[in-house]
């Protein structure tokens, strides 16, 4: 279902709570639908968290090459190369310098419960940067 989406600051800065595949399957099934449908209703996103869509959990999708991929419970292992980018507030509409990682990885379960990781370079980096 596409979700409308969620703008108050003060909630969005809050910490997300890990999420339990194994206790919670029915609802992760429910939010990797939700996070899905409405990421791909937005032509101008890249990620969307789950707490964007009403969501309090530790889950952001990410479209790569015309797919969309879902990190649950995600961790930075690693970050280098510290560079400023300049991007759009997607609230505000307004452009800031923000400090991202042209080099990260990543720690994640994936929706059987196991952990993987990978490393993200470049640009793709920079967006798991800002998710």
């Amino acid at each position: 279902m596409i979700k409308e989406l969620i703008t108050d600051r003060e909630k969005l800065s809050e910490r997300s709570k890990e999420f339990d595949i194994s206790k919670e399957s029915e609802l992760a099934v429910q939010i990797l639908k939700d996070l899905g449908d409405t990421l791909n209703s937005l032509e101008d996103r890249l990620f969307l968290t789950a707490k964007e869509i009403g969501y309090d959990k530790r889950i952001f999708a990410v479209k790569f090459n015309g797919e969309t991929d879902v990190f649950m419970n995600p961790a930075f292992k690693s970050k280098d190369k510290l560079i400023l980018f300049r991007e759009k507030d997607v609230i505000t509409n307004k452009e800031y310098f923000m400090p991202r990682y042209t080099e990260v990885s990543l720690v994640f379960q994936d929706f059987a419960g196991n952990t993987k990781g990978f490393k993200f370079n470049e640009g793709a980096s920079i967006i798991i940067s800002q998710a």
